[in-house]
């Protein structure tokens, strides 16, 4: 199973939706929400956008990827700051979340 598949699977049952439900809010067979959480293979990038949209979530936290912004506080900053990676940019550093 790939990460995607296991993210969707995962928040389709915090909400509570059965593979049916998301299927009727996306227009997607159920049979390709069910290959979509069991296959190594990733959906289209269409079909993740109907998926994130109706489980509403958008699309960095369905592929696990969670963007940091302006939550670090001045101590993080000088700690990143400090790392030997040329023009390490703390605004725009991803936590992947796999």
């Amino acid at each position: 199973m790939n990460h995607i598949g296991k993210q969707i699977a995962n928040v389709r049952k915090t909400r509570g939706f059965s593979q049916y439900d998301l299927s009727d809010m996306t227009g997607i067979s159920q049979r390709m929400i069910c290959y979509y959480e069991t296959s190594d293979n990733a959906p289209p990038l269409e079909q993740l956008i109907k998926i994130s949209k109706a489980l509403k979530v958008t699309l960095d936290e369905l592929v696990g990827v969670k963007w940091i912004k302006e939550t670090l506080s001045p101590k993080d900053i000088k700690l990143w700051n400090s790392c030997p990676f040329p023009r390490f940019n703390h605004k725009r550093a991803a936590i992947f979340s796999f």
